[in-house]
């Protein structure tokens, strides 16, 4: 669904009500701390947020087997919920805007020669 679908609300749904409710599926992760995710997250916050803002509350889980980080962290006062498959460093932002506003931002990462850089493909978002 990441790689294809535009409908980035389905996304998290399908997330949410095949996987998230299950007790069994949280107890196979262990924290995370993905240096690839971290810098797609501080990139969201500088376009989206502020400049300035910064990650806190950062709560990753990894389930490695599956290869597959899911959490939520906060950037400045900005709740953000993640899903993100690092075997092919595409994932899901969902990026709180204030009352029911999010703000989607699809992850897709990689490495480049001199270290980490995020680059926002054509600043298509959806609300």
């Amino acid at each position: 669904m990441l790689s294809y679908s535009e409908e980035f609300s389905k996304t998290f749904d399908f997330f949410f009500q095949n996987f998230a409710e299950r007790t069994s599926f949280y107890e196979r992760g262990e924290p995370s701390m993905n240096d690839l995710l971290i810098t797609s997250l501080k990139a969201i916050g500088k376009k989206f947020v502020d400049e300035n803002c910064k990650i806190s509350d950062y709560r990753m889980t990894e389930i490695h087997e599956e290869n597959f980080i899911h959490g939520t962290c906060i950037l400045d006062e900005r709740i953000v919920l993640v899903i993100f498959f690092t075997d092919i460093n595409i994932g899901l932002a969902s990026l709180s805007m204030g009352g029911s506003m999010f703000n989607f931002v699809q992850l897709k990462a990689s490495f480049i020669p001199d270290g980490m850089g995020v680059q926002f493909s054509n600043d298509k978002f959806v609300s």
